[in-house]
């Protein structure tokens, strides 16, 4: 029932994670293009756009921070929610800037800032390339487990078969019984 469980939470997470994306990557696009714009122009859109964006960043961290991450993920999680902290920071310190010191400030923290706005995207890469690996080992581990019971019913059938042949050339019911319990117990394991 773990592989269930396991699932189970895996699908939660990947929910979790749509949701979170769905929400933030309006944010991120409108973050986008006013980083590509030239200064002077962010100097003017900023102070109406930048809080907005801040508190959507801020938000999403928060959202981030509040989902718990399945086994194999933790640490691009981690990053993930850090990212978006950092690209929050980013935003205010960058706000800041553009209402206090103008033009050159503002120059100054742009590259920044867009690091920062990159890192979020490079987390949200690294975190799905994390899941898919971490799904990837629980396959196979899962497959590991069946290919053990295959691989003992096998054994169990060939045993029971080896039973009844000696049955069959002594004529010794036990080795019969044997035989017959053998075969039951390789149904039963190809089963599990």
């Amino acid at each position: 029932m773990k592989v269930a469980a396991d699932i189970g939470e895996r699908e939660g997470y990947a929910v979790a994670l749509a949701d979170l994306w769905s929400g933030l990557s309006g944010t991120l696009s409108a973050l986008d293009a006013l980083a590509a714009t030239p200064a002077e122009q962010l100097i003017e859109d900023a102070p109406d756009l930048l809080p907005r964006l801040q508190y959507e960043l801020h938000a999403a961290a928060e959202v981030a921070a509040g989902i718990e991450p399945p086994s194999g993920t933790e640490e691009a999680h981690g990053d993930l929610t850090t990212a978006l902290a950092d690209a929050r920071d980013s935003t205010a310190e960058l706000l800041e800037a553009v209402e206090e010191g103008g033009l050159l400030a503002a120059a100054a923290l742009t590259y920044e800032w867009r690091a920062a706005l990159f890192g979020v995207r490079l987390a949200r890469l690294r975190l799905g390339a994390a899941h898919r690996t971490a799904v990837f080992f629980e396959r196979l581990d899962k497959r590991r487990r069946f290919e053990r019971g295959t691989l003992m019913a096998t054994v169990l059938v060939l045993l029971a078969t080896a039973c009844m042949i000696a049955f069959a050339a002594v004529d010794v019911s036990p080795l019969f019984v044997g035989g017959l319990i053998l075969a039951a117990a390789a149904v039963l394991v190809a089963r599990a």
